[in-house]
């Protein structure tokens, strides 16, 4: 007869370890498929963030200085305001937009980036898809201002007199300059550039837009180009930078 034995200690610690190993790469593996998976889910996400951001502010950009056709047969320009309104600024008559470049004090907006502001009309049936902040129609004959800014918590934000309306939020920053309609060369200028905002035909927009990774240890540090600036991160943000160039229909082109 033979001797039945079992395994021994040391045949034991063995397969431990190489259990241990072969756990060891299932879990590496799926960890790192997981963090692929985020990588490309953020980028996807951070590309409808810009689709949007930008069809919103297209959207309204377009609305600048429109009049209904009561406005246009009795030919009525938006209104001379010689002194600062409830945003802080002051209107030429028949000026439809301005803005403010890399601002420090515009209230609750996040410095160094731009704020841009504009002026139109509401519109009778069955014209009447003009829009305030909120997404309400804005009522024939009525005249309103609606400013663009990035707050302080990062949020893209529409601003006149129903309040701020929040359209979209991880907004790192917003650059716009302005192109006129007495330069033959397309150039484009900053808001401190611009002599005449009546000549104003054409807007490029630019937005930095951040969205969190989850399951990584991203450490960003690149600069990116956002028009004439360069914006540098210092976080464990993923980013990615979208310009666009606007035409205002209601100036002429």
């Amino acid at each position: 007869m033979t001797k039945q034995t079992g395994f021994g200690l040391v045949e034991l610690m063995i397969a431990l370890v190489l259990s241990l190993l072969v756990v060891g790469g299932l879990y590496a593996a799926l960890i790192g498929d997981q963090k692929s998976y985020e990588a490309t889910r953020a980028s996807h996400l951070l590309v409808n963030k810009n689709r949007m951001g930008m069809q919103t502010l297209r959207l309204y950009l377009q609305q600048a200085g429109f009049r209904d056709y009561n406005q246009l047969y009795q030919n009525t320009l938006l209104s001379n305001v010689p002194a600062a309104d409830a945003f802080g600024f002051t209107w030429a008559e028949g000026q439809m937009l301005q803005g403010l470049e890399n601002q420090a004090s515009f209230s609750g907006a996040k410095a160094n980036t731009d704020v841009i502001s504009l002026r139109y009309f509401g519109a009778a049936a069955p014209n009447n898809s003009i829009f305030q902040c909120n997404g309400d129609e804005l009522a024939e004959n009525t005249q309103t201002t609606v400013t663009f800014f990035v707050s302080t918590s990062n949020q893209l934000v529409c601003r006149d007199n129903t309040g701020d309306t929040v359209f979209d939020e991880d907004i790192d920053n917003i650059q716009i300059l302005y192109g006129s309609l007495d330069d033959s060369d397309y150039k484009y200028f900053k808001a401190s550039e611009v002599t005449d905002w009546l000549q104003i035909n054409r807007v490029k927009m630019g937005i930095l837009v951040t969205q969190e990774v989850s399951m990584s240890n991203l450490s960003n540090s690149n600069s990116y180009e956002l028009l004439d600036e360069t914006i540098t991160a210092s976080d464990q943000m993923l980013r990615q930078a979208v310009s666009e160039t606007v035409l205002l229909l209601n100036q002429g082109s």
